[in-house]
């Protein structure tokens, strides 16, 4: 009989050591961008450059003791968790050197002669803490009256920032031309509106961004729809948002002025706030510079004819509308800041009497002094120039009456003081798109009342 087997001892598992994973800690992503989007919505309405162009690197976010710095892709993480739970307060500082603390105004970088790409004003959030994340549930609010930044998402641990900056630089700006020996740079002497012809701002500053030299699109301002105000060229130097252009004796009118851009697609009215900020804006560039109301001008009233090559026509274009035939100018007429119409009586002396004498006539095309062909008959009975007259005080305006030079008078209804009349109606007679071009009794009327408000500060 065989012994038993022996059973070997049984070999016991080494026990696995328990080991505790502390939950990973979310952290609040913070985005700043300047997206331009509108109260109430979040259409993005500037991406240039893939989005690249909006992007805001290097603003400081703190809550508390808490804070980050945003990366290259405009983000900051922020770990909440030794935050007790309650009210709080956000601050976004900008990046070094783009430290802004006015809206856009006559002031900003006056005394800058190498200015940032972007300036922002510096913000506050009021937010709520809860269990070291937002409590999205809970109200949020900014620290001050704020029109440059919007919160456009808010979760646990997400929040969207759209900080507009109050300038961007273009960099097509170029140094007033100064005549020789001046002690200082000129001061502006106009102010031209236009208007964008797009939906949104997005498009102009897109444009009005990229590389470019003297005599390339721009502007010193621009209104959005809903009112903010962004510059973009300082006030002490011109960009060329007139091009070929001409008033009061001045060719190249982006030289002694200063454009300002309304974001407008063409149709429909301008909007209440976009209007207020336009009157305020020309109302502290008037004060800023020492302009009398009797400098604020369209598009329209300046432009002339494209030139190729010299000579440069003169002529106005007549069928240019900028900025548009919904621009309203009734507010700036009659609030102070612009040219506006005295109440007067037609005088029986006006032109000669010619529309006294004959209430319905019209002058047009080919009607001459020479001749005394008015309104397309001979009328004897007149003895003075009325055409003349007619150039002389659109001159006196400021307006081009002359295709070789803008001033010299020619006694003939031709095509530069056609468009020219095109222009004043545009401006002072609400005609918007439908100018006639033809002197009328109530355009000349008009005429006159201009040149009275004109001779009034």
């Amino acid at each position: 009989m065989s012994p038993p087997k022996k059973t070997p001892p049984s070999k016991k598992k080494a026990a696995t050591p328990t080991v505790t994973v502390a939950p990973k800690r979310k952290l609040l992503r913070v985005t700043t961008r300047a997206l331009f989007t509108r109260a109430g919505s979040t259409a993005v309405h500037w991406a240039p450059g893939n989005g690249e162009g909006n992007m805001i690197r290097g603003a400081t976010i703190k809550v508390g003791a808490v804070s980050g710095t945003t990366n290259r892709f405009s983000v900051a993480e922020l770990d909440l968790a030794s935050l007790p739970d309650g009210p709080a307060t956000m601050t976004f500082e900008p990046p070094p050197g783009m430290v802004g603390t006015t809206r856009a105004s006559p002031s900003m970088l006056a005394t800058t002669t190498s200015p940032p790409d972007r300036l922002f004003r510096a913000l506050s959030l009021s937010v709520t803490i809860k269990s070291g994340a937002l409590d999205p549930s809970a109200s949020t609010a900014f620290g001050q009256a704020v029109d440059n930044a919007q919160v456009t998402l808010l979760t646990q641990d997400k929040l969207e920032i759209d900080w507009k900056p109050d300038w961007i630089k273009c960099p097509r700006n170029y140094a007033r031309p100064a005549p020789p020996n001046a002690p200082t740079p000129p001061s502006p002497k106009l102010i031209i509106l236009h208007s964008t012809d797009a939906d949104n701002i997005g498009s102009t500053l897109h444009r009005f961004t990229a590389p470019g030299g003297k005599g390339y699109a721009g502007a010193n301002y621009i209104v959005d729809v809903d009112g903010f105000v962004v510059k973009m060229v300082r006030d002490e130097e011109a960009v060329g948002h007139a091009g070929q252009s001409f008033f009061r004796g001045t060719r190249n009118v982006s030289d002694i002025s200063i454009g300002i851009e309304t974001v407008h697609r063409g149709s429909g009215a301008f909007p209440k706030a976009q209007m207020d900020a336009l009157l305020a804006l020309i109302r502290a560039l008037e004060a800023a510079h020492g302009l009398g109301r009797h400098t604020v001008f369209a598009h329209y009233d300046v432009q002339v004819e494209r030139s190729e090559n010299p000579p440069l026509n003169l002529t106005m274009t007549g069928r240019h509308a900028c900025p548009g035939g919904s621009f309203d100018y009734a507010p700036i007429m009659t609030g102070g800041v612009g040219t506006g119409r005295i109440s007067r009586r037609p005088s029986p002396s006006d032109y000669g009497g010619l529309f006294s004498t004959f209430p319905t006539i019209a002058l047009a095309r080919n009607d001459k002094d020479g001749s005394k062909i008015y309104g397309g008959k001979v009328r004897s009975a007149i003895v003075i120039p009325v055409i003349r007259e007619i150039q002389s005080d659109l001159k006196s305006i400021g307006y081009s009456i002359n295709e070789r030079d803008g001033t010299t008078e020619t006694g003939e209804y031709d095509d530069p003081t056609i468009h020219a009349i095109q222009a004043f109606q545009r401006h002072f007679m609400n005609a918007r798109d439908s100018p006639t071009g033809f002197v009328d009794a109530q355009t000349a009327a008009a005429i006159k009342e201009v040149l009275g408000d004109l001779a009034t500060p």
